[in-house]
């Protein structure tokens, strides 16, 4: 028994000289954030999917299908607000390899003694392996959290979205049309939010658009007439009614709003194609004449490209209310639109005051780029919490309304506590 303890002693001490000398240095870790990386991976689905639509390898329903899930499962992740560390705290590890040294020889001889075989450790370590692969949370579980949240907070807005997008994730399409209804009611007739509630009602009578889908979409497109979701989503409803006509007229019109999205607009010269020999030829010209197709040139001159320049400072009234550490969002929202973010960026408060841009690239979909949106109100956030909602104790400063326009600048002062 000595022996066989000295022997496993040696060999637990051997392997520690690989891992203990590292535990000693300071490594940099990547100053990416989760969040980031998170929405750096999933445009890097999205533009994968488009793809292989694009290619035939994608039906249009299995890509609208995982571009909902993509949307939710990084709507989930963003909320979650967690942040990676910049640095490794030397002094933490250095600690934990005088712990590993003296711990882990003692730790092993006591289960040794305590359990009196190996193969019954073998067991509780592949117990507990399987626990914490099961711990991962599932589309239920994160349902269950954001209806928990929604029990002490059941006017945000938000967290209604939230919720409606993962229903639709899991196809339970009556329960996301009831939550988008609740958003509906708490954000107004919102261009944005009425066209996700009306691809919930289309999804839950089973792909038709007919009657109260397009009564929404339709609802939508007044209040944001140039609105590409829309128009494309109108186009559709028209097709399906046998109006080629008016689909066209929604798909002409569409069409130059895509600039910078080949994919979409190969989508869009598609459908074009496909309902064109529907309509008359007279009328076809007519409908061409009053919506000229652009050209590939004319489609690249379009630029529907954003980006506001934020300077954010503190107010020195309120600046001891504010730690190193805490965590900063600058962001810039629809002033009548979807309560998500159009673009976001996070720092922490020891960087301020610091100059950041907001622009397109930072959307997700082409209906929630800045560009879409003539105004927009820029916000920046302390928050105590890691998470972009603001809440009690956060401090805040906001400009509205914002002009939209390729060199948009403005200056924005943290002076106001929630």
């Amino acid at each position: 028994m000595l022996i066989f303890i000295l022997v496993i002693s040696v060999l637990i001490l051997l392997a520690l000289l690989f891992v203990v000398p590292t535990l000693f240095k300071t490594h940099p870790l990547q100053a990416e954030t989760f969040n980031q990386q998170n929405i750096r991976i999933a445009r890097e689905r999205l533009q994968e999917i488009k793809r292989e639509l694009a290619a035939n390898t994608m039906s249009q329903e299995n890509y609208d299908q995982t571009r909902a899930e993509l949307e939710q499962t990084l709507a989930l992740d963003l909320a979650a607000g967690d942040v990676a560390p910049v640095n490794a705290a030397p002094q933490s590890a250095r600690i934990l390899a005088i712990m590993l040294l003296i711990a882990v020889p003692v730790v092993s001889v006591l289960l040794y003694w305590q359990l009196g075989r190996v193969d019954s450790l073998n067991g509780e370590m592949a117990a507990a392996s399987a626990h914490q692969k099961e711990s991962g949370m599932t589309m239920d579980e994160a349902i269950t959290k954001i209806k928990s949240k929604l029990q002490q907070q059941p006017e945000n807005a938000e967290a209604w979205y939230m919720l409606a997008r993962s229903y639709m994730a899991t196809q339970r399409y009556q329960d996301s049309i009831d939550a988008y209804k609740q958003a509906i009611t708490l954000v107004g007739d919102d261009a944005d939010l009425l066209l996700h509630y009306a691809d919930a009602l289309v999804m839950s009578s089973g792909g038709r658009f007919d009657g109260e889908p397009t009564k929404v979409i339709n609802k939508a497109l007044k209040i944001a007439p140039q609105h590409p979701q829309g128009l494309w989503l109108a186009g559709m409803a028209a097709n399906e009614a046998g109006n080629p006509k008016l689909a066209l007229q929604h798909w002409y019109q569409l069409l130059p709003l895509l600039a910078g999205d080949a994919n979409s607009q190969t989508e869009v010269r598609a459908m074009i194609a496909s309902v064109e020999p529907q309509v008359p030829a007279k009328e076809l010209k007519q409908l061409q004449r009053n919506h000229p197709t652009p050209t590939p040139a004319a489609v690249a001159a379009v630029s529907n490209k954003a980006e506001i320049t934020v300077q954010v400072s503190i107010d020195p009234s309120v600046k001891s209310k504010i730690n190193p550490s805490d965590t900063v969002f600058i962001l810039a929202r629809a002033i009548s639109g979807p309560p998500m973010p159009l673009a976001v960026v996070r720092h922490t408060a020891s960087e301020l005051p610091i100059t950041v841009k907001l622009n397109d690239a930072m959307a997700m979909m082409p209906a929630m780029q800045l560009s879409n949106f003539p105004q927009v109100k820029v916000t920046a956030i302390v928050s105590k919490s890691g998470t972009a909602q603001l809440v009690a104790g956060d401090l805040f400063g906001e400009v509205l309304p914002v002009a939209v326009t390729p060199t948009a600048s403005v200056k924005l002062v943290i002076n106001q506590l929630k």
